[in-house]
């Protein structure tokens, strides 16, 4: 193998590793410091019948938007509250 192909195979094989080796050691890391964490989300629900009865009867709910917000509360490095609002 010429020196040049060995060169660009080990410069791809390095840079394809990298990504799996770095992104263990990210996790890792300490956190920040913050305690509460807000994060808002939006979305749609599409429902389905709940309940089909004689007759023709049923039970369900329409297509809605759905929005809120999640908090958030770290109360130790691996316990948290959650709540959404």
């Amino acid at each position: 193998m010429r020196p040049l192909q060995r060169a660009v195979i080990t410069a791809l094989s390095v840079a394809l590793t990298f990504p799996f080796v770095a992104a263990p050691l990210a996790a890792q890391a300490a956190g920040t410091g913050t305690v509460l964490h807000v994060t808002p989300y939006v979305g749609a629900m599409v429902f389905g019948d709940y309940l089909k009865g004689p007759l023709g009867t049923s039970l369900s709910n329409a297509p809605g938007l759905l929005y809120g917000a999640q908090a958030n509360l770290s109360l130790a490095p691996n316990v948290s509250l959650f709540g959404n609002f």
